[in-house]
């Protein structure tokens, strides 16, 4: 018997007006209502979309993601929005040219392959931590949200290309990226826009701002070319080639990837290890589990990559930080044709969405779930847990490719700032969440450093 996917009651014009602001500012808690209400999946409808299918239950989110991704795409939107700025990448590629692609960077993604980055990485993070030491100096209290941000930045431009470009030029270039971000993460929030801002000549700037990028980061792979391969990210993306010619990327291709790579991990790592330290300013005996298992793995040297691997319980805290307060906090893909799942009808065109933060934060697949507890992620903890309970970076064929970079990221950033500072929660500084593109901490993050 096929089963009805319970539907919220229409309300009166005037409170749905409120409700509606109230719900664009945070929508978290009335989705969370809704499957307190209806249950653990629910069906709304919306004027440009009759049929919205939000479920946190891991078997359906398994079909959606894995055993019958092929009927479920992208919403093309996002793509017109995102691939006006910055070209097609990965992250908007669908269906055989995504499979190709993913194909050809895998193995510039492997972790043995991410690992070579360390040096790269451990440099930049060095040479930020002692500007921020004079900001230190100068106001003990910082948002620490635009230092992560700012600092992430770096680490990866200087991951991906190396040292091709001067501090003077990756501050520009972050200039130039910071200005489109701010325009891409409204237009898709409300891809809409896109074309009123065409209209009202709003995008032009940007346009040209995006212009001036692609010619610079152009210029800058047409002169790798000419020198000997390096190990960084663009030179792993150099030496891949499609299996069928064994040709490698163009130069627009590369540029467009590489792009890609910072729309996707950018704001993401950022806004994470904002939540990693919010949590650890919380639980400070984590701090010091931490710091001693450093000091018996890796001691005072740079770690290599091997080391890294062996930090089961930073693992273990980056993982439930992850659970918690999870970047991607949600994602859609709509049904190509009617599909069945569990007993429930899912017709063609539905938008299904799967609600990662509701997963996470699931009863069902997580005891306690607004408990801080890094042990859930022992061997023994995970044991009769769902594969499809913690999808801090998606899953099936759309993981994202770069989870290995943003993991070494975040354990580089973590153990350094770690060894190198002390600090504590500013106790009177609310935070809360704001979920934009990517789970923010609505007024930031505020810690005082001894």
């Amino acid at each position: 018997m096929t089963k009805k996917i319970n539907l919220p009651p229409r309300t009166p014009s005037y409170q749905s007006i409120l409700r509606i602001q109230r719900f664009m500012k945070n929508p978290i808690p009335f989705m969370n209502r809704n499957l307190h209400k209806y249950g653990d999946t629910y069906c709304f409808s919306l004027r440009y979309n009759k049929v919205n299918i939000i479920t946190v239950d891991p078997d359906i989110i398994q079909h959606f993601l894995r055993k019958n991704e092929n009927n479920y795409k992208k919403s093309v939107a996002n793509n017109e929005v995102l691939g006006h700025f910055v070209g097609k990448g990965l992250l908007l590629a669908t269906g055989e040219r995504h499979a190709a692609h993913r194909k050809l960077m895998a193995p510039g993604f492997r972790p043995k392959s991410i690992g070579q980055l360390i040096n790269f990485m451990d440099e930049q993070i060095d040479r930020y931590f002692l500007e921020m030491d004079q900001r230190i100096e100068k106001n003990p209290e910082l948002i620490i949200d635009q230092e992560f941000s700012d600092l992430t930045f770096r680490v990866m431009t200087r991951a991906i290309y190396g040292d091709d470009m001067n501090q003077h030029e990756i501050a520009a270039f972050s200039d130039r990226f910071q200005n489109l971000q701010k325009m891409m993460i409204k237009l898709v929030r409300i891809p809409r826009l896109l074309k009123f801002y065409q209209m009202t000549g709003q995008t032009k700037f940007y346009e040209q701002v995006a212009k001036e990028n692609n010619a610079y980061l152009n210029q800058l792979i047409a002169a790798r070319r000419k020198q000997p391969p390096k190990e960084d990210l663009l030179g792993m993306l150099m030496s891949c080639r499609y299996e069928d010619t064994n040709e490698g990327m163009s130069d627009d291709q590369l540029r467009e990837e590489t792009l890609t790579l910072f729309v996707a991990g950018h704001e993401t790592a950022a806004n994470s290890l904002s939540w990693i330290f919010y949590l650890l300013g919380k639980h400070p005996e984590v701090i010091q589990k931490i710091l001693a298992e450093r000091e018996e793995i890796i001691g005072d040297q740079v770690p290599v990559f091997s080391k890294l691997l062996q930090l089961d319980y930073l693992n273990r805290v980056i993982d439930e930080c992850l659970r918690i307060y999870p970047p991607s906090w949600i994602t859609d893909r709509i049904a190509m044709e009617d599909d069945h799942i569990n007993g429930f009808d899912i017709p063609k065109g539905a938008r299904v969405i799967p609600f990662i933060y509701g997963l996470h934060h699931s009863e069902k697949c997580w005891p306690e779930a607004e408990k801080f507890d890094p042990d859930r992620f022992t061997k023994a903890g995970r044991k009769d847990r769902h594969n499809f309970a913690h999808l801090p970076f998606g899953a099936g064929p759309r993981m994202c490719i770069g989870r290995h970079f943003a993991t070494l990221e975040m354990k580089m950033i973590i153990l350094k700032m770690l060894k190198r500072y002390r600090f504590s929660l500013v106790e009177d500084h609310k935070v809360e969440l704001l979920p934009l593109v990517t789970l923010k901490p609505a007024n930031g993050v505020k810690l005082r450093f001894e």
